[in-house]
């Protein structure tokens, strides 16, 4: 009997390392939604609490209109054109930022992919960056890596990179 709790308590844990493997899982999503969240917010003290749904959905379109934002954000206001109503009814049931994105993601899968470019700063540390990652960044600076096949390879060229950057 012992060993059957073990064996449910591992695959409960298991199960939240599972769910947050990616930091950075919905992370301009999280970003776009808290934005709608405090808009929302304000708006509705304005209203006095009157038609949640229509203040919500209000915020939402402010939110899209903005001239400033960023591009991974445009992105994701384009995906949530076609869902707005129901992201706003979400929001104005007070449910949780996380588990809006998610839902929204059941709907169009590549709402949760969006992630915003990484930035490698002078002395990050590349051993705890995944190769996709390494690859990434040395895309953006506009740099290749031929012959490159191990993760020590990648990490080599990204310090050659950015000394080149001083």
């Amino acid at each position: 009997m012992k060993l059957f709790h073990l064996a449910v308590l591992a695959l409960l844990g298991l199960s939240g390392v599972a769910t947050a493997a990616d930091d950075k899982e919905c992370e301009v999503c999280i970003k776009v939604i808290d934005e709608l969240k405090a808009s929302y917010s304000t708006l509705l003290a304005e209203k006095g609490g009157k038609n949640k749904l229509a203040v919500a959905e209000k915020a939402l379109e402010k939110l899209v209109s903005k001239k400033k934002a960023d591009a991974k954000d445009k992105k994701l206001y384009y995906f949530l054109e076609p869902m707005k109503k129901d992201a706003a009814r979400q929001v104005t049931f007070g449910k949780e930022t996380i588990k809006i994105c998610q839902s929204l993601s059941k709907k169009n899968p590549e709402f949760c992919s969006i992630r915003y470019p990484l930035k490698a700063a002078k002395g990050t540390d590349y051993s705890k960056m995944r190769v996709k990652e390494l690859k990434k960044i040395l895309q953006e600076r506009g740099e290749s890596c031929n012959g490159c096949v191990e993760k020590s390879d990648f990490i080599k060229r990204l310090q050659d990179t950015e000394r080149d950057e001083l």
